[in-house]
């Protein structure tokens, strides 16, 4: 057994040395900074709960995101394509069905974390989905579509409706052979068709001159609601309908015969106790011009709706008051990484915090505060003590506090005039908070009790703070855009650091009390803390908004160039991404493990979101070797077995099937499990373009054993085994 072992650890090394060679040699090497999301900026069109807990919505760009905490966090489950979903189905807690654009219909049977597409064969967009059982279901949109399977979704077939239909909107069904589906006939006029016998025939039952019906629910076999133009009430099982409200609507919700809600264009949103006699006006504060497309509600107090944005409104007293919940991409500004595996985002209007406990394979979003819905939330910074207990500025001097990893946020201050960009934390008492007031002067905020009370500091200067860094619970700096502070006794007193001629500073960072570095217009470097200050050639001409050292020789810098890097202290910088990157924000655990926020020229274009990672410092590596494949193909890892880094190759063809594909790009995953099938590793979810590929998987915090390593798209899937011997 020992001379196997020898024998194993030779090639090893041997392979490792290889590889090592091959990182040198080859020509084809792209910096390793990898985006770990795909979800972006997007409208919202549809939200359904399965219980007061539960809940799905879908919107453009494949968006999905699932809540299990009644929406205090979104977990992004995307869909892999680039279309916009209009509908989701939950017909169980795990088996979900969203439809959309070009007849794009996915299904999972795990709650969205992966899908499998069971599109239609058509141009049409498909504006609502629904099953009435496992296999049976239906899928109705426009231009003239109505489309039903017997199977799950392998084969689809139209439906031949009667009274020549135009387009369709919305299906439901009351039971297994009790259904309707709505929309507007050829003639413009409002339709709708219903089924007794699950699905195989259909009759023509209302017929009103009032537009498009886009949504219909059925409380029973004979009473409904109807929403269009205006809103309808039929109490004969749509033989006829009345109108009840001269309203607009796009969707709504009953929860009795005499509670319900109604959305619709400009962000319009009502409620009637008495069954459509009279309503009342709920509509949130949010300025308008934001239609409402979805809406739901699990009981007679808790409900949410959808539109135009990217967040989501809950109400938990029936719609008395709304609160916003940001699900979105938009403006990320900062990021803090706590460990390998844990790392949190900020940023967005209304504020939002994104948050991983995997290593960036899963973000979940959440939205701090009730603050007012038409009140700027945009958050700033972020800072982290533990695994439990951090805090976010931003706008209107708001500090939040969470000690539950950010399920749950509380408000501790709402400076008005006052704008935070940045906070620091040297321990569960003491930190501070610094930015500017709305009259352009520079404030610094501290407390020494967790938070709990901040009293305001006057520097008594016209200026901007952007950045604060404590090297130890005592010692200190701030930076405005032309000054830099330091502080040797907790914030208690500040002095001035002179630079020279030096301005436009943006970021700080000292790696012992004598050597620091400061960026911004250019990078600057002091080793005799802050006496003489030399500036290093700037790699480009714009500005540095982040800068992070390891040591007094590796750091790493991003701003509006992208992010670069250094081995000699600063006299000299290059550029890692390739991206076309603006980079808010560096976060780095060690010399190898970090993270960036901002945008890339992506997916989605040149302002594509981006929480970047890597797990090698940046340093270049073979991706891509340029050659394009004829077929799916996944390699056995090299070397194996191995302890604790081992790499794996795959191929992607040229010839995909165009629904999943966006920009000649496949989405692809590679996950890692172990011999229980539980997954332990996500190396790739995300569009590809076709060629052959490789990643390293580093199993370092993985007990030896067998493991498996597997490639899917849509139907591919391909499967190998993998042994980690320590």
């Amino acid at each position: 057994m020992k001379s196997i072992i020898q024998d194993l650890n030779h090639k090893l090394i041997t392979g490792l040395w290889l590889l090592m060679f091959m990182l040198i040699v080859n020509i084809h090497l792209k910096a390793q900074w990898t985006n770990t999301i795909q979800h972006q900026y997007t409208a919202l069109k549809s939200v359904k709960f399965i219980d007061a807990n539960k809940g799905f919505t879908t919107g453009g760009n494949g968006t999905f995101l699932a809540t299990i905490n009644r929406g205090k966090t979104w977990e992004i489950r995307r869909v892999p394509t680039s279309r916009d979903l209009w509908s989701v189905f939950p017909f169980s807690e795990n088996l979900i069905w969203v439809s959309g654009d070009s007849g794009t219909v996915f299904k999972s049977m795990d709650g969205g974390q992966t899908w499998f597409d069971k599109s239609i064969s058509t141009t049409s967009k498909l504006w609502s989905i629904y099953f009435t059982s496992v296999d049976t279901g239906f899928a109705v949109g426009e231009p003239n579509c109505a489309y039903r399977t017997n199977d799950g979704g392998l084969n689809w077939f139209l439906i031949n409706l009667p009274s020549t239909p135009a387009n369709f909107y919305h299906v439901s069904f009351l039971n297994s052979n009790l259904g309707w589906i709505s929309g507007m006939d050829n003639s413009n006029f409002g339709a709708v068709w219903r089924t007794t016998d699950g699905g195989e025939n259909w009759t023509k039952r209302i017929s009103l001159n009032m537009g498009a019906i886009r949504e219909v629910q059925f409380l029973d076999e004979n009473l409904g609601y109807l929403a269009a133009n205006k809103i309808y009430k039929t109490t004969n099982g749509g033989i006829s309908a009345s109108e009840i409200w001269n309203w607009p609507a796009y969707s709504l919700k009953f929860v009795s015969p005499e509670i319900g809600w109604v959305t619709g264009p400009d962000g319009n949103t009502a409620k009637t106790t008495n069954g459509g006699t009279d309503w009342i006006s709920q509509t949130p504060d949010f300025g308008g011009g934001r239609d409402l497309w979805s809406v739901d509600f699990v009981d007679t107090l808790n409900g949410f709706m959808c539109g135009n944005a990217d967040y989501i409104w809950q109400t938990t007293d029936g719609g008395s008051t709304w609160k916003r919940q940001a699900v979105g991409m938009a403006s990320l500004r900062n990021v803090f990484a706590l460990d390998n595996n844990t790392c949190w985002a900020v940023g967005g209007e209304p504020g939002k915090v994104l948050k991983t406990i995997d290593g960036g394979n899963r973000w979940s979003i959440t939205s701090p505060g009730d603050l007012p819905t038409n009140q700027p939330g945009f958050l700033n910074s972020i800072f982290f003590i533990s695994n439990t207990t951090g805090w976010v500025c931003g706008y209107n001097g708001t500090i939040f506090k969470t000690t539950n990893g950010g399920t749950d946020w509380t408000l501790q201050s709402s400076f008005s005039n006052r704008h935070l960009r940045s906070i620091f934390f040297t321990d569960q008492n003491n930190g501070w908070a610094a930015g500017v007031t709305g009259n352009f002067d520079d404030i610094v905020l501290q407390t020494t009790n967790g938070g709990e009370s901040w009293i305001e500091i006057d520097f008594g200067t016209s200026s901007t703070f952007f950045s604060i860094y404590f090297l130890n619970t005592t010692t200190g700096w701030l930076v405005s855009d032309n000054k830099l502070y330091k502080t040797t006794n907790a914030g208690t007193d500040w002095q001035v650091i002179p630079t020279g001629t030096y301005s436009g500073f943006r970021a700080v960072h000292f790696e012992s009390e004598n050597v620091g570095w400061i960026s911004g217009l250019q990078f600057l470097k002091t080793t005799d803390g802050g006496t003489t200050w030399v500036g290093s050639s700037p790699p480009s001409n714009y500005t540095y908004l982040s800068i992070y050292f390891f040591n007094e020789q590796m750091g790493w810098g991003g701003g509006f160039a992208g992010i670069h890097y250094t081995s000699d202290g600063g006299t000299t910088w290059t550029r890692q991404d390739d991206n076309n990157a603006r980079i808010d924000a560096i976060s780095f655990l060690d010399n190898n493990n970090g993270w960036a926020v901002g945008l890339i020229n992506g997916e989605f274009g040149v302002n594509t979101n981006a929480i970047l990672r890597t797990i090698n410092g940046g340093a270049t590596s073979i991706n891509n070797d340029g050659v394009v494949p004829n077929d799916f193909t996944l390699y056995q890892n090299y070397p194996n077995p191995f302890n604790p880094t081992t790499t794996i190759k795959f191929a992607i063809p040229n010839v995909v099937r165009d629904l999943s594909r966006y920009n000649d790009k496949l989405f692809v995953t590679l996950k890692v499990f172990d011999i229980l099938g539980n997954e332990v590793s996500t190396l790739i979810n995300e569009y590809k373009s076709p060629g052959k590929y490789e990643v390293q998987f580093d199993a370092a915090n993985l007990p030896s054993g067998i493991y498996f390593y597997q490639l899917t798209n849509g139907a591919f899937s391909v499967t190998k085994k993998l042994i980690l011997l320590k």
